[in-house]
């Protein structure tokens, strides 16, 4: 009470309890009981939260946290025991105003006074990884960020942990064996399990917010150096147990700095995201020597293909080749298309794998550009261009989605004689997933308004699809050749190769056939509508293009 004289018991329990405080440097001190009531509070709470300590007092702790953050609060603070605390969890408290005002808030029992929780919030710093965190997208399930989102903070977290000397490590943890627990018991008690989980893994992340739910049962948490991650490991496993009657989940895990050192951020950047890719995709196969020994063995692959490959576009070391695509019908060459081809000009398979390898680490751009250049350099040593075939280059959905690189793009070909410019055309590549097919068709409605023709290419493969032939405006769709080969065992085949040849006449859209190996697939084709093919019959790539 107010005013009372301090007794020596009540000085020896206030020396414990600022004790317990002293773990951490805070802004609000709070003690709750067993049923998470606040019975102590110390600090600047009006200031903070727009409260006196003393009206705190009897106030339940989670009728002030955020909604969105109590069962995740709720589930760390049950977690802590005696021998353990909880640092750095991110949660927010609303203030009178409405507002959710973030804090940091670390979490300890002291066994002086049993059944209590001393809690340390102090008001957390604005940061960059914190906003994208904030806005960013979370899965629906677990509330933790999605895949792109934690790329994003991960990057963000490489940059200030790099400036600041202070690097972050970052576990990725995958689990075998929750899909078999699905398949017996449902999604409830899996789901609590993966919840708690969740929390967990919040609670030993950097900002209490830095944990992503990277797809299926793989996810991925940045957290500060020293931490490991073997008790969540452990804690994994044996609450799995009971629902897998003794035989419980396991669990596959690796950590690493997210700069290991000798790498400009952007490219630490990619090869996170690689990496994190890589792992997602493995499926339990990660297995060779320790987790470790493996992430640096696919660090040190990714690092040396991502060398290789910017060595090779910025030295201009790989070859362009140009297959013609021809007329069905007058049997004459309607443009070539430009393909590359690096250490061994005849692999087409070796030169798609680094393409492809360059679509997912994101250095496809620069690949297309200097793929423009080369192409635009042999139609000029046509005569000024004049008379020269057209001639398509494969343009990355990726980079079209790039502002940076399209930017650099229309400035180049701006630059180029007219005859050169008007006989390039691009043909969109579909290894990327276009997510945002409105903002695409309008970066293709400007290229096509400055006259070039635009193809859609592999319809039917990966990512194309016929929501693609609805909403993106092109000229030509050229069909993979695994419908072709289809079409030439007749039955169902042929007859999705002729619907699909009426619904491109329908739509305005030419078509061309790839794999075109013989003059029967080009009777085929013709008779089923398709207008134009590519493929041996009608050439193999050449090093140069013909003379006018």
């Amino acid at each position: 009470m107010a005013g009372a004289k301090p007794t020596e018991q009540s000085r020896h329990m206030d020396r414990a309890r600022y004790t317990a405080f002293a773990f951490t440097a805070a802004d609000i001190l709070l003690e709750l009981d067993a049923a998470a009531v606040i019975r102590f509070a110390a600090g600047p709470t009006v200031d903070l939260i727009g409260r006196e300590p003393d009206h705190l007092v009897g106030t339940p702790l989670f009728d002030l946290i955020a909604a969105e953050d109590k069962d995740y609060s709720r589930r760390l603070l049950d977690a802590v025991t005696d021998s353990d605390r909880a640092d750095m969890m991110l949660i927010r408290i609303g203030d009178r105003r409405g507002r959710k005002i973030r804090f940091v808030m670390s979490a300890r029992r002291v066994p002086e006074f049993g059944d209590r929780l001393f809690l340390a919030l102090s008001r957390a710093k604005p940061n960059a990884a914190g906003d994208l965190a904030r806005a960013a997208e979370r899965d629906p399930e677990s509330g933790l960020l999605v895949r792109d989102a934690f790329v994003a903070i991960a990057g963000e977290k490489l940059r200030t942990g790099s400036a600041l000397g202070n690097p972050c490590r970052m576990t990725l943890l995958g689990f075998d064996g929750i899909d078999r627990l699905r398949g017996h018991y449902g999604d409830d008690g899996v789901g609590t399990v993966l919840a708690e989980l969740g929390a967990a893994l919040r609670a030993r992340s950097i900002d209490g917010d830095s944990v992503g739910h990277l797809g299926a049962d793989v996810y991925g948490v940045i957290h500060a150096r020293d931490l490991g991650l073997d008790g969540v490991r452990r804690w994994l496993e044996t609450q799995s147990r009971p629902l897998a009657r003794g035989e419980p989940v396991t669990v596959r895990s690796v950590s690493f700095e997210l700069n290991p050192g000798g790498l400009s951020e952007a490219d630490a950047i990619r090869a996170l995201a690689y990496t994190i890719d890589q792992f997602s995709a493995a499926d339990g196969t990660l297995r060779l020597g320790s987790l470790v020994e493996s992430h640096q063995a696919m660090l040190d692959a990714t690092l040396g293909r991502m060398s290789d490959f910017r060595s090779a576009v910025s030295a201009g070391s790989f070859q362009v080749v140009f297959q013609p695509i021809v007329d069905l019908n007058s049997l004459e060459v309607h443009h070539h298309e430009a393909l590359a081809r690096f250490a061994d000009h005849e692999a087409a398979g070796s030169a798609d794998a680094m393409i492809t390898f360059a679509e997912e680490i994101g250095m496809i751009a620069e690949f297309d550009l200097a793929m423009c250049r080369r192409v635009a350099m042999a139609m000029a040593a046509h005569g000024g261009g004049v008379g020269a075939p057209m001639v398509a280059v494969n343009l990355s959905a990726r980079s079209l989605m790039s502002f940076h690189f399209m930017a650099r793009l229309r400035a180049y070909l701006a630059d180029l004689p007219a005859p050169v410019r008007q006989a390039l055309m691009f043909e969109l590549t579909e290894t990327y997933d276009l997510a945002d097919l409105d903002a695409a068709n309008a970066v293709l409605q400007q290229l096509r308004a400055a006259g070039h023709l635009i193809c859609l290419d592999d319809f039917g493969v990966g990512a194309t699809n016929l929501d693609y032939l609805r909403q993106l405006e092109v000229d030509f769709v050229k069909i993979d050749g695994a419908y072709v080969q289809s079409a030439r065992e007749g039955g169902r085949g042929a007859a999705f190769m002729k619907g699909l040849a009426r619904l491109c006449a329908d739509l305005g859209l030419r078509t061309v056939a790839e794999m075109v190996e013989d003059q029967t697939t080009a009777d085929l084709l013709r008779a089923a509508g398709i207008g134009y093919g590519q493929g041996f019959l009608f050439g193999r790539p050449e090093l140069e293009l013909p003379r006018p």
